[in-house]
């Protein structure tokens, strides 16, 4: 992805730079001590901002429907900066802009990363329920793969079966590592229902050596139990694993499915 942030990232040389600034003129003031305190008030002053500015990013202000008609007007600005900003506002298009997904999939093919991923994460927000959307963000695959991550984001949370969209993510699987394909595993659910197609993924996912690869697959399973059903005694062997949030993540599910099944696993 390109090197644009939308939020306030300081870095290690900033934060250094304020600290010594910040004692020099705390040891003028009043010594060591004081040198201290103003210190540790400049670092926490600027984390404070960075997770004010990603909060604002990850939840941004709700937007009406004549607020989210503006935006996306200006979604064919030649300027990126613009359209990089109105796509982001988007991602808070309230329900009631849930019409305008029909115009927002008009620049899922933007040539910029950013216009278009946060365009994608907009639709995905507002709800992805007809073939024809699925479809089409399935579709961008095949020009930009590196929207991989937004577009099995959005289609997950799908409950319409396209086998076109099933085709077209299933031939993207072998390109793909085994982070990614978990969460298409998810998208896959979506779209197709057939639990075939992702017990592999995920089955090779609670074995990997990467502990967030295992994290990610012992999740999915804690939310999808008509899948983690399959792999019982994968999940019960996983209760040993070396890391708390796996072994958290299959307990909650052999819990889930005992409690469905009505006995204990």
């Amino acid at each position: 992805m390109v090197s644009f942030k939308p939020f306030f990232v300081p870095s290690p040389l900033l934060l250094v730079s304020v600290a010594m600034a910040s004692m020099v003129l705390g040891a003028i003031v009043g010594g060591l001590m004081w040198a201290l305190l103003y210190a540790a008030a400049a670092i926490a002053f600027l984390l404070a901002i960075s997770v004010w500015s990603w909060h604002r990013f990850d939840q941004p202000p709700r937007l009406s429907l004549p607020e989210a008609l503006l935006k996306i007007d200006q979604l064919r600005d030649s300027r990126v900066e613009i359209r990089r900003s109105a796509a982001i506002a988007l991602r808070g298009a309230s329900s009631e802009c849930k019409p305008c997904i029909s115009q927002l999939l008009a620049f899922i093919n933007d040539y910029d990363e950013w216009v278009r991923n946060m365009v994608i994460q907009a639709i995905g927000r507002l709800g992805v329920d007809t073939i024809e959307i699925t479809n089409a963000l399935a579709g961008v695959l095949d020009a930009h793969p590196d929207a991989a991550i937004e577009i099995s984001i959005a289609i997950q949370k799908s409950s319409v079966k396209s086998d076109q969209a099933t085709s077209i993510l299933k031939s993207k699987l072998p390109q793909m590592d085994t982070r990614t394909r978990i969460l298409f595993a998810q998208a896959l659910w979506s779209v197709e229902g057939h639990l075939e197609s992702i017990i592999p993924i995920i089955d090779d996912g609670l074995k990997s050596n990467d502990v967030v690869t295992r994290r990610m697959a012992a999740d999915m399973l804690a939310s999808n139990l008509a899948v983690a059903s399959t792999v019982v005694p994968l999940l019960k062997r996983l209760l040993n694993d070396t890391d708390r949030r796996v072994r958290k993540s299959c307990l909650k599910a052999l819990h889930d499915i005992g409690e469905k099944q009505g006995k204990i696993l």
